[in-house]
Parts: C-alpha cells; structure tokens; sequence
C-alpha cells in the first residue's frame, strides 16, 4: 500500500498540472470514458492471470490492490 501512496504523492503536482492545463470537452470525456470501459475489463482478466502466476504473499498482496483498484473504477465507469 506504501508503494501506492508513494506513486500518488509524486504525481500529485503533475496531475494539477494538468487539471490546470486541459480543459477536455464532453466528447472528449466521453470518449476516454468509452475506451476504458474497454481497456478496464481487459485490465482485470490480465491481473487475474497475474494472480495465478504469483507465489509469495507480498506478490498477491500487490495484485489484490491492483484488481480492487480496477474493479472501482470499472463500477465509477458504468456509473
């Protein structure tokens, strides 16, 4: 979890960077929101091959996150 933190933190100053600089449209919003209703599901099937080739517990620990974090996304997205 740390890790993710971490990465989040980091970007933080880059992501209002661009926050402040784009200023997408609403088809440009929903045409992102139409390719990750796409690439999300397709996220989630390779993260579960992920699952099965992991063999230590920090390695299911980590992909857990990951799968959570797209499963959340994937139900913001159909919202």
């Amino acid at each position: 979890m740390k890790i993710i933190e971490t990465i989040r933190r980091e970007l933080e100053p880059l992501n209002k960077e661009i926050e402040a600089a784009l200023k997408p449209s609403r088809e440009t919003l929903t045409r992102f929101v139409q390719n990750q209703l796409y690439i999300v599901p397709h996220d989630l099937k390779a993260l579960s091959i992920s699952m099965i080739k992991a063999s230590k517990v920090d390695e299911y620990r980590f992909i857990k996150i990951l799968v959570d974090g797209d499963w959340e996304a994937y139900k913001a997205l159909i919202e």
